[in-house]
């Protein structure tokens, strides 16, 4: 069965897919449903349409495919074979479909994915692939060509919702309004000494993925889908916690004896604490081109990826804090990037820095950062500088 997002799937490893479904005859599910053919010149076409992807929506998500024949196998309709599949696609017809589907279904539908798919077995004849994962946003209502009504994924075919459903659903949409505020609320980010950067991406739909991630394979996943740097995988290992797994990496900064630290939790949600002192000067000056570059690779790119393994889709509420910033600045200026790094190198390997007349050395400070007030918080990254 596909996953939760065809979205990213390229053309070569979806058609595959599809084809195996067919060939395999994967028979229509709560998920599944063939088509032989879509007409959208009249209004009936129009509201079936409707009818088969907000019903998905209302449910948990599912993949219409248009161009499949079907075939009772005992009580299970089954794709007959791919030879006798496919039909005649205009070029304007997916973005027609997104104009009935907008105009017709409210809420929006906030995650459709149309796609053409194309196999030589069937050509000049295609497939057209419909997918929407179950919506945060339901109960989705139809509104037009006759029809005022709530429709959800029955076992072959949409049917109406009644009025207990319809409230359910509601009920179900005030919740995952509230699941990511209590979970930035509770949950266990880990502690935040010192300066530090922190960054929370929740799915809003909420979710609970704990028995997946205790079982033996989940381990392997995660080590075979490690964070990446600029080039290649980070060097790190994976550590359980009470709430998921936890990525230690080798590199040594402030965040648990860490320069980061990033955790999995059972509901889905990934957070990146992140020790900026890399991207930082002795001044108090974050490197913002550099500080993006981790928080791209680390963050955003990483939550896609566990999101992904997941099969998570949807809205995902996203958090960031600065801890301990008293008079932190930024600057993205290239030429003092490498005065920056000149800087850093010289104190590093001498104690000091001269640049033309200034010289930059780095002050002892003793105090326990869980201690330090508030006015000395910019004295510990402010160097003395004599002319």
């Amino acid at each position: 069965m596909l996953g939760n997002n065809i979205r990213q799937m390229s053309d070569a490893e979806l058609s595959t897919a599809i084809k195996a479904l067919i060939e395999d005859r994967e028979p229509e599910s709560l998920r599944l449903d063939y088509k032989e053919t879509l007409d959208i010149s009249k209004d009936s076409g129009k509201k079936e349409l409707a009818k088969d992807v907000s019903s998905f929506a209302n449910e948990q998500g599912g993949i219409l495919i248009y161009g499949v024949p079907e075939a009772r196998d005992g009580e299970l309709p089954r794709p007959k074979p791919l030879v006798e599949c496919g039909m005649e696609i205009d070029r304007s017809l997916p973005e027609s479909i997104e104009r009935i589907l907008i105009s017709t279904v409210q809420p929006p539908l906030h995650a459709l994915t149309i796609r053409v798919v194309d196999l030589p077995e069937i050509a000049p004849k295609q497939l057209l692939i419909i997918q929407h994962p179950e919506s945060y946003w339901k109960p989705h209502m139809i509104e037009g060509y006759g029809v005022r009504r709530y429709y959800r994924r029955g076992n072959f075919q949409a049917v109406p919702m009644n009025e207990r459903e319809v409230e359910a659903a509601y009920l179900a949409r005030e919740a995952t309004r509230t699941h990511a505020r209590e979970f930035f609320g509770t949950a266990l980010f880990g502690p935040a000494y010192g300066i530090q950067i922190r960054a929370v991406a929740c799915p809003v739909l909420s979710g609970r993925f704990k028995d997946r991630m205790l079982e033996p394979g989940f381990r392997d996943w995660l080590d075979e889908n490690r964070p990446t740097g600029p080039s290649a995988p980070r060097e790190g290992e994976w550590i359980p916690f009470l709430d998921g797994w936890r990525f230690v990496p080798v590199l040594k900064g402030s965040i648990s004896g860490k320069q980061y630290e990033i955790r999995v939790f059972h509901n889905g949600a990934v957070c990146l604490n992140l020790d900026p002192d890399e991207h930082s000067l002795e001044s108090g000056t974050l490197l913002l081109d550099a500080l993006h570059r981790d928080l791209l690779n680390l963050f955003a790119r990483y939550s896609a990826t566990v999101f992904d393994g997941l099969s998570i889709s949807g809205a995902v509420a996203v958090r960031f804090w600065l801890f301990h910033a008293q008079g932190l600045k930024g600057t993205v200026n290239t030429e003092r990037h490498r005065e920056i790094r000149y800087i850093q190198q010289q104190i590093a390997e001498n104690g000091t820095a001269l640049v033309g007349r200034r010289a930059y050395r780095r002050i002892p400070i003793f105090q326990p950062y869980f201690t330090r007030a508030r006015s000395t918080a910019q004295t510990t990254r402010t160097p003395t500088r004599n002319s």
